[in-house]
C-alpha cells in the first residue's frame, strides 16, 4: 500500500519521516519516507482487522548548524474503509504536532 507524507515545511530537503503503526496499543515500524518522494510502497500487516488505521510520523527539525534540532510527531486516524484500493495521505499540515522531549 501507499503512504504518502504531505510535509510540514515545503523548502528543506533533508527531513526524512519515519512511520509507524499503531496494534493492539503497540507502535510498530512501517518505513521511511524521505524528503521528495510524494508517494512510498510501504507494507504492514496487523493483528486483527481494525476499522480505523492509527498512524504516527515522527521527524526532526529545524537541522540547522549550532541549533539543536527538535523532534515531532503526529498522529493519524484513518478510516479502513476509506482506503482499501488507494493511497493512504498522512497531511501534517492538517494535523497538530506533538514536541517530544
Amino acid at each position: 500500500m501507499n503512504i504518502c507524507i504531505t510535509p510540514m515545511i515545503q523548502n528543506i530537503k533533508q527531513i526524512s519521516y519515519t512511520i509507524y503503526i499503531v496494534d493492539k496499543g503497540e507502535r510498530k515500524f512501517v518505513g521511511t519516507q524521505e524528503f521528495g518522494v510524494n508517494c512510498k510502497t510501504q507494507h504492514f500487516t496487523l493483528s486483527e482487522k481494525t476499522p480505523n488505521f492509527h498512524f504516527i510520523v515522527t521527524w526532526s527539525e529545524p537541522l540547522f548548524f549550532g541549533r539543536d534540532d527538535l523532534l515531532y510527531e503526529s498522529n493519524f486516524i484513518i478510516d479502513s474503509k476509506s482506503i482499501p484500493y488507494s493511497n493512504i495521505v498522512l497531511n501534517l499540515q492538517e494535523v497538530p504536532r506533538e514536541k517530544l522531549d
